[in-house]
């Protein structure tokens, strides 16, 4: 399937559910949900978008998005009742769409896949920040088991003569976390590209 094909699905499940609804859907409304500034572009987006604002700009009691929001997720609750295979077919669909940049899917609510590299600079600093709050607070808590051990000594281990650095749990908590880190360095990649190929 490729990203007009999926287009073509959604649009047309739009049409049905506005037919159902009575809700009037102009052939540019339909039009405007293929918009893409991408190379797979049904048609110019230039002209396109001054077309749809000469027409629908200066209404402002008019809301474009709400209303292709509402009809879309109406129609998806709609299949979901009706006819399941129809719903796998929509989910394929958002997951062909969300390889690019496509306006259907901010009226879907639907976010294209991002990778690390993707992510704007400030959420790579926050997951960095998260990772090293993680790391701190691993540090904290063995750091400050050793000092209680150390001032009582009912903590260490039973019939120890030397002071125990960390309980068995903590050690094997701290080796989970690194080896989770280990294998999602190691794997990473691999489930970016399985998500690229989707």
């Amino acid at each position: 399937m490729d990203s007009r094909q999926a287009k073509d699905f959604l649009v047309s499940q739009t049409a049905q559910q506005a037919a159902l609804e009575g809700v009037p859907l102009s052939d540019l409304e339909k039009r405007m949900m293929y918009f893409t500034e991408g190379a797979d572009a049904v048609e110019d987006p230039i002209q396109l978008n001054e077309e749809f604002e000469s027409k629908y700009g200066e209404d402002e009691d008019y809301d474009y998005e709400k209303k292709m929001s509402r009809l879309l997720h109406r129609s998806y609750s709609r299949l979901r009742k009706e006819n399941p295979q129809t719903v796998r077919e929509w989910d394929e669909c958002l997951q062909t769409l969300r390889q690019g940049d496509h306006y259907i899917l901010v009226l879907c609510g639907a976010q294209p896949i991002q990778t690390f590299r993707d992510r704007p600079p400030g959420d790579r600093l926050k997951l960095i920040a998260v990772t090293f709050l993680v790391v701190g607070v691993l540090l904290s808590l063995i750091c400050l088991y050793s000092e209680l051990a150390s001032r009582y000594p009912f903590l260490n281990k039973p019939g120890s003569k030397t002071q125990s650095f960390m309980p068995p749990w903590l050690k094997h908590a701290a080796l989970g976390v690194m080896a989770g880190c280990y294998l999602f360095y190691l794997l990473g990649p691999l489930i970016e590209r399985r998500l690229r190929g989707l």
